[in-house]
């Protein structure tokens, strides 16, 4: 009787332990693949961010943003959110980059990143944007620079620099 409840049991065991490890095993390449999807999303709205704030030249060429710094681009000699851009010489009454008007609206940021900030001066032109930290983050933020040139982005840190004008 004992031996066959001992059978039972051990049965038992091995089912739970090879459950657990494919439930982790499945959770990690799970993880993988949102990884993997986040990385292709964020890359994408990084680039669709850039794009806009080159389409204001080429949509605005006489635009001028009150500075004497690349005044075709936003200006902003102080970082700024990427959110906040207008193109110089819009003449609409909502200006903003984002509001739709050019069938494009600001991006979700995901969790785990702070919102792009933009800074125009007088020798650069940039936007950034940073991680909380986190290690997997930090990673993805890494992959997603060097899918960018080496002349178009750099990471410190935990904060990714993409050059409009360098």
């Amino acid at each position: 009787m004992y031996k066959i409840v001992f059978v039972l049991l051990a049965v038992f065991v091995a089912i739970t332990v090879y459950t657990a490890k494919t439930t982790i095993n499945q959770n990690k390449i799970i993880r993988g693949q949102n990884l993997n999807e986040l990385q292709t999303n964020l890359y994408s709205d990084l680039r669709l961010i850039k794009s806009q704030i080159l389409g204001c030249v080429i949509s605005f060429p006489n635009g001028d943003n009150g500075t004497t710094f690349h005044i075709q681009y936003p200006g902003a000699i102080s970082e700024i959110s990427v959110s906040d851009l207008i193109c110089p010489g819009e003449t609409s009454t909502n200006k903003s980059l984002w509001n739709g008007h050019y069938g494009v609206f600001f991006p979700k940021i995901p969790s785990g990143f702070t919102e792009p900030v933009y800074k125009n001066s007088q020798t650069e032109i940039y936007f950034s944007i940073s991680s909380d930290g986190n290690i997997e983050n930090n990673q993805l933020l890494a992959r997603i620079a060097n899918k960018f040139d080496s002349s178009e982005a750099d990471i410190t840190g935990n904060t990714l620099k993409i050059w409009i004008i360098k």
